[in-house]
Order: structure tokens, then sequence, then C-alpha cells
């Protein structure tokens, strides 16, 4: 069933990659006797929403995820009944449908899709990494050996190669497809890592409990160290979805003149965070969603470019009320 607006609690947020002004959310909406696993859509840059109930025992959606060749097909996962749950939509949302999940355990925090085969996908849960090839009705484990998984992400230049962020144990890469898996947690000051992000062929990002983002170098024979002498501006927000205030932490490799602004899906600026001379080094600046005439803007899409006399950056920021 589908109603208009939100939901009580929301727990995940992902954008179409076919269409940037589809997003989806998931959370739990409480029907009277019970919080029910739900899913949200907004096909306006998050203006409004239509809520999907999905199944009716007790349950949270964690995770929402559309496929990469298609946006009807949305993946909606979690815990229903104390048991794994993943509903799939074939239609946009119009109806939706429980998995089987043969083999699955535990409850479901994210998904991958394997975008050269959308057959294949990823699920972590608190039991770890598990893997399907037939579009989500059998799982089998990888082995993963860190416990509960977090997050599971796919190098899209390189689909073999998986990410996975772990509650206590930081970082795994399988190189095989999730055959087997390695610790990759030097620099790592926290285990806990709730989100994974990658630039490809650049960087992995991890988002920790606690102790705000860290970066692993992809770029074969440049080591990490000299990357931070490198002429370029790295920008990047978090929390990235924001629900109101969000953080733009930025490098500025040769003292000069730098701009950082926000500007609107249209490209119409919104808002001027720095104008000015800047020493070189780290900087971070906090944007509480309020444009240059101090009114709040509206949820959706928004991004911040950095610009200095060495380069040009720009970042992505999706803002939830």
């Amino acid at each position: 069933m589908s109603d208009s607006g939100y939901f009580g609690t929301g727990y995940a947020l992902t954008s179409d990659p076919n269409n940037n002004s589809i997003y989806w959310s998931g959370g739990d909406y409480y029907t009277g006797s019970a919080y029910i696993m739900s899913a949200s859509k907004s096909t306006n840059g998050g203006t409004s929403w239509t809520r999907y109930n999905l199944g009716s025992g007790t349950g949270d959606t964690y995770v929402t995820r559309v496929d990469p060749t298609s946006s009807n097909i949305v993946y909606a996962g979690g815990v229903e009944s104390s048991a794994p749950a993943i509903y799939k939509t074939i239609n946009g949302g119009t109806s939706w449908n429980k998995l089987a999940s043969t083999g699955l355990s535990g409850t479901v925090y994210d998904i991958a899709i394997d975008p050269t085969n959308t057959n294949i996908l990823y699920a972590a849960t608190s039991s770890g990494i598990y893997r399907s090839t037939n579009g989500g009705t059998n799982w089998s484990s990888t082995g993963m050996s860190g416990g509960r998984a977090n997050a599971v992400l796919l190098d899209p230049d390189d689909h073999t190669d998986v990410y996975a962020g772990t509650y206590s144990n930081g970082v795994y890469y399988s190189s095989n497809s999730g055959s087997t898996w390695t610790q990759m947690n030097t620099g790592l000051g926290e285990l806990n890592v709730n989100r994974l992000g990658i630039n490809p062929g650049v960087y992995l990002f991890a988002g920790s409990n606690g102790k705000s983002m860290y970066r692993w170098s992809l770029q074969v024979g440049v080591d990490e160290e000299y990357e931070h002498n490198v002429a370029q501006p790295i920008l990047y927000a978090f929390p990235n979805p924001a629900s109101r205030n969000s953080t733009f932490a930025y490098t500025i490799t040769q003292e000069g003149h730098a701009e950082l602004s926000v500007f609107d899906i249209q490209g119409r600026l919104v808002k001027t965070l720095v104008n000015g001379i800047q020493n070189p080094g780290k900087h971070t600046i906090a944007w509480d969603g309020m444009d240059n005439s101090n009114n709040h803007v509206a949820a959706g899409v928004y991004f911040c470019k950095l610009s200095t006399a060495e380069q040009v950056a720009i970042e992505k920021l999706v803002l939830m009320w």
C-alpha cells in the first residue's frame, strides 16, 4: 500500500543512479499497533514523498537500493518479525514482493548491486556479508570474518572488488567477489564503520562512529603522505545526507584566494561560505542550511564548489528536513 507522506523514523537514503530527481528512503511506520517496514519515494528531489508500507510484521527498513539499470527496480532491506527481510518492487513502488532470501541471516543493513550483472547482490547484515546470484532469492555467506557488517560497496570500475565496513573490526577488502577477505585498517582510528564511499581509482572513504571520516588511497604506487602534498584541493561533506546541519572539509595546498559556495540543482548560488585568503592546510566550515538571505533552503540536492588558483572541486550534498 502507499500513503502520501514520510514516516516517523528514517534510516536510509539513496539516490536513483538513473534519475537524479528520484530519491528513496527507508524507515518504519507506526500503524497504531506495530512499527512496520516502509519505504518512501520522492520524484522531485525531496520536496514531496510517497510512503509504501511493505509488510505487516514488526520491523524496520535500514537500506533502500535502486537497480543501476532500471529505476523501476528497487530493493528495501531490514528486519521483520526478528528475521532478515528484503522487499523488491519492479514497477517503481506500485507493488512490492518479499523475497524468499533463503540462506540469509541477520538484520540487513546495506545492499550492493553488481552493475554488470544485476542478479548478483551483496548484503551487509548483523551476521556478515552475504552474496546472491539470483536476484536475492538465495544467499550464501562469503565467510568474511569481521562479524556484523554495516556497509558493503562494490568498486564501479572493477565489480570483483568488494569492500565491507564492520561494527567493530574496521574495513575488509575482497578482490575476488567475496571469496577471500583481508583487513585494511592502517590509519583507521575508529573500527566501527557505518558507511563506505568511493572515488574510483582515487580514494575509498569510511564514515566511522564518533571519529568522522577516513580515506584510503586507491592510487597504485602513490604514498598517502605524498598525496597530502599534491596540488589539488580536496572537498567533502559530512554527514551526507544531512538532516539539517552539514560540515564541509577541504584542503588548501597554497596560500591564496579561495571561494567556497553552495549552489542548488539549477546552478543558482545559495550560500557563500568562504570568500577570501586562506592559509594552506585542512579547513572545515559548517553550513546550517540557510541561504544568503538567512532563509532555510528546501530539502533536495545541492552542490558545494571550492575554487582556488590551482583547481576546482565540487561535492554533492543531499539535505533532508
